[in-house]
């Protein structure tokens, strides 16, 4: 699987979860790109949440992302951040998830990341605790930015990018 491949599949776990509305991939985001984000879109949701994952699908990307804390910028203005990454990523064929975890905290992510494991499927192997308060108009305005980037992707004639409506919301 290529980068945004693995960045969709992100993109998809976060809207199959209840706080997510709408998620978009490779968006420009605290002075970077971040590879997923998932935002609530009703207001008085109490579980409201702007989240950005990182997808790392080797080990030296990762290795290279946390030994420069590259993954520390994401935390401004973000709820929730995860680390979404393929097993071979993370080690998982040669050691246990609790293993994987500790040497994550080590190498210094922190713990209050969630933590993402990309296979046949998208599952969570340690949840994302909350970092900040979700700030309206910052949803507001990443709204707009995603919005923004899926109708230019549409009208480009790339489909494939951008946002990913929820399919229980009519438009």
């Amino acid at each position: 699987m290529t980068h945004r491949d693995l960045c969709v599949e992100v993109g998809r776990w976060f809207i199959s979860q209840p706080w997510c509305q709408l998620t978009g991939w490779e968006i420009s985001y605290n002075y970077g790109y971040a590879d997923v984000v998932g935002i609530t879109l009703r207001d008085k949701d109490p579980h409201k949440r702007i989240a950005v994952a990182e997808v790392k699908r080797t080990r030296a990307d990762l290795l290279q992302d946390l030994n420069k804390g590259k993954l520390l910028k994401y935390e401004k203005g973000t709820s929730h951040c995860y680390l979404a990454a393929t097993p071979e990523a993370l080690r998982l064929d040669k050691v246990t998830e609790a293993a994987c975890l500790e040497e994550l905290t080590k190498l210094g992510l922190p713990k209050s990341w969630g933590v993402l494991v990309i296979d046949q499927e998208v599952r969570s192997i340690r949840s994302a605790r909350q970092i900040n308060k979700v700030n309206l108009l910052r949803t507001r305005a990443l709204t707009k930015r995603l919005a923004r980037s899926h109708m230019y992707r549409m009208l480009n004639g790339n489909s494939t990018g951008g946002s990913v409506p929820d399919p229980e919301e009519e438009c």
